[in-house]
């Protein structure tokens, strides 16, 4: 009876995981898809454009996210900080935004990964 109830639990886990990688998968192809076509239609344009399909990757991290969170009640910091680093990886390229002004806040994502992963330690 407890080895049903474990695999269903397990079951129910990985069908949420699997719902959150949906939604957030598709709602970035529509992202994307979106500011492609208004690109196309409206002339409007991002110098690195390019930058855009990160979002498949980091809708990964979310959907990640999401899914460990509904499965388990807690957020994986470690997700967080990856997810975290590529937005500002994205904006850096996205607006041309100057890497020698921006260095510091790697010091502050490393800060933040270690104080989080102590936090989870004990």
């Amino acid at each position: 009876m407890n080895e049903n109830m474990s695999e269903l639990k397990e079951q129910e886990k990985q069908s949420v995981v699997r719902s959150a990688n949906h939604w957030v998968m598709g709602a970035v192809f529509i992202l994307v898809g979106g500011v492609l076509l208004l690109r196309n239609v409206t002339g409007f344009a991002f110098e690195n454009w390019w930058v855009l399909f990160w979002l498949i990757p980091l809708g990964g991290f979310v959907s990640a996210i999401w899914g460990q969170y509904r499965a388990n009640g807690r957020l994986n910091s470690g997700l967080i900080i990856g997810a975290a680093f590529m937005v500002l990886m994205m904006a850096v390229f996205l607006f041309n935004l100057n890497w020698g002004t921006l260095w510091p806040v790697f010091f502050i994502f490393g800060g933040i990964a270690v104080l989080l992963s102590k936090q989870h330690q004990g």
